[in-house]
């Protein structure tokens, strides 16, 4: 179990990451581009002041846009992977068809064990943080997990696919 919750941390600490560096171009880009229009000098420096506050602001681990945007995409990735699996188990034992349920019901059925596996691996008592913080003194691989995440991510919803694909054959 340790295994596996030390991967799923891995595979969070990479896709936040992505996000973190996805978010920090976005805003120099629109901080060069809004620099364009801002004629008073002044104006200027005060901007590029709180440059840094709002990086660190957009960025920070426990409650930012990019944490958010992080722990949607896990949930997201539990729950396609839940409902791939769900599909090819369909193929195997038609009697678990699910496609009969109401589409509320499927959604809290799905979602329960979703929440419950993140709540358990990565958000219980701070986990993640403490992952983290061991994560950040090993520079080196996480450039190869933010790929390996990115990989994971594609494979994932490639499988929730291809589930599909077997359903129908």
């Amino acid at each position: 179990m340790k295994k596996i919750e030390y991967f799923w941390n891995r595979l969070y600490y990479g896709i936040f990451c992505c996000h973190k560096d996805t978010q920090i171009i976005i805003h120099k880009i629109t901080t060069f581009l809004f620099g364009l229009f801002i004629t008073n000098d002044n104006r200027k420096r005060v901007y590029r002041e709180h440059q840094n506050s709002v990086i660190r602001s957009l960025t920070d681990k426990r409650f930012s846009t990019t944490s958010m945007i992080s722990d949607i995409e896990m949930i997201a990735l539990t729950a396609l992977f839940f409902w791939g699996t769900a599909n090819c188990l369909t193929r195997i034992f038609p009697c678990l068809f699910l496609g009969s349920l109401n589409e509320l019901i499927f959604i809290i059925i799905s979602a329960i064990p979703c929440l419950c596996l993140n709540y358990y691996l990565l958000w219980r008592k701070d986990k993640y943080l403490k992952y983290f913080e061991s994560f950040e003194q090993d520079s080196k691989k996480n450039k190869e997990w933010m790929l390996i995440s990115v990989i994971c991510c594609i494979s994932i919803l490639a499988f929730f696919i291809m589930s599909f694909y077997i359903i129908e054959s």
